[in-house]
């Protein structure tokens, strides 16, 4: 009788692509939003593979096995109710979470057709204003409600940019089809601008896009399409216009208006305080709208950086408990504007908080924006 055995390559294939799906699963889980993306970075990720056949046959299991699996645990997770324990409020709460309902609406008695036309309408709406780039300075300015460019036949300005774009991309494709261009060197265009109408055919089908810091996303395939091809796109006058012309909105934009009011002093003056060229561990706490995400990713020698509140009583014993355990104290940069809560308090307020705890609070810095504190035991 033969036995059969598989190669091992084939063995380190599997692996690989469990702990792929297992990754993405987490990043489902963490992240609803993922699932409208899965589908697109399938396609954008087969651009990175030269044109072979032999090469698809070789990574068809690193493809494959991942998507099985976030498709089986996604079909799961939309067909029943979760029961998600919520363990880092003050007192851990039970509920159900309706996935299915959450990201279609559907099943929802009160949700009806002109609901559901609206809410494409929105996503058209949020789309056609990503081509004007300037909106996604929205989070760092002041202003909410732009200044929105139009035409003399009042036709947005975003229109314009979206059709300066496309027709620099149609006639330059309308070239090489005219050239007879082979497929194998059309490859990777092709599967870029399948990447992009994919996802948003997934934004107009699931919905539920209401800000346009999502779209941001379908740019990662454009982008792709314009720098990873052999065509040359960039060098199309229409892409260059849409570039500078955006450019100068975008310049119009900052000058005209004040950065957003949670956004205190530069990033440059936090920066001695949180120690982040200290070899030695730290633990640096964000309490607020205070350039959490910057430190984050500034962090040649892997400080521990997090973003709690003292309100969020529970979650705080836990960073202060790791502290302790640790021997470190604990370094807090808080902001003068507050957010995220009802009842909005200052810094000094929040240090109170810990001082009742019987921590040692200490200013560290000038600032009255951001003030930085070091928290300690007695």
């Amino acid at each position: 009788m033969e036995k059969l055995v598989l190669n091992p390559l084939i063995y380190r294939k599997i692996i690989f692509g469990i702990l792929l799906g297992t990754t993405w699963i987490v990043a489902f889980f963490d992240k609803q939003f993922y699932v409208y993306l899965l589908p697109s970075v399938f396609i954008f990720s087969l651009a990175g593979i030269p044109f072979s056949y032999q090469l698809f046959r070789e990574t068809f299991l690193y493809i494959t096995i991942p998507f099985i699996l976030i498709f089986c645990f996604i079909l799961f997770y939309l067909t029943g109710n979760s029961i998600v324990t919520v363990f880092h409020l003050e007192k851990p709460v039970q509920f159900i979470l309706p996935t299915y309902q959450s990201i279609t609406g559907v099943g929802n008695e009160e949700f009806n057709l002109k609901e559901i036309i609206l809410d494409r309408r929105i996503v058209l709406e949020e789309f056609m204003k990503s081509w004007d780039l300037s909106y996604y300075l929205q989070r760092n300015l002041q202003t909410r409600e732009f200044r929105i460019l139009k035409y003399v036949t009042n036709l947005r300005i975003s229109w314009i940019l979206m059709s300066g774009f496309l027709i620099g991309i149609f006639f330059k494709i309308k070239k090489n089809i005219t050239l007879e261009i082979d497929f194998k060197h059309s490859w990777k265009s092709i599967l870029y601008v399948l990447s992009f109408l994919i996802m948003l055919g997934m934004f107009f089908i699931l919905g539920k896009v209401r800000t346009t810091h999502h779209f941001i996303f379908l740019w990662v395939p454009l982008l792709g399409l314009l720098l990873d091809n052999e065509f040359k796109y960039e060098y199309n006058p229409f892409i260059i216009g849409y570039l500078f012309f955006n450019l100068a909105i975008c310049s119009i934009i900052i000058i005209e208006n004040r950065p957003n009011y949670l956004i205190k002093d530069s990033y440059s003056t936090i920066v001695p305080y949180t120690q982040k060229d200290n070899p030695k561990l730290q633990i640096v706490n964000f309490d607020g709208w205070s350039y959490f995400f910057n430190r984050k990713l500034d962090n040649p020698n892997h400080h521990i950086v997090t973003s709690n509140d003292p309100r969020n009583e529970k979650q705080y014993n836990r960073l202060l408990n790791l502290a302790d355990s640790l021997n470190i104290p604990i370094i807090e940069v808080s902001n003068k504007e507050d957010w995220g809560y009802p009842q909005f308090i200052k810094p000094n307020e929040k240090m109170d908080l810990l001082r009742k705890k019987g921590r040692i609070v200490k200013k560290i810095n000038l600032s009255e924006n951001l003030p930085i504190y070091l928290i300690s035991k007695k």
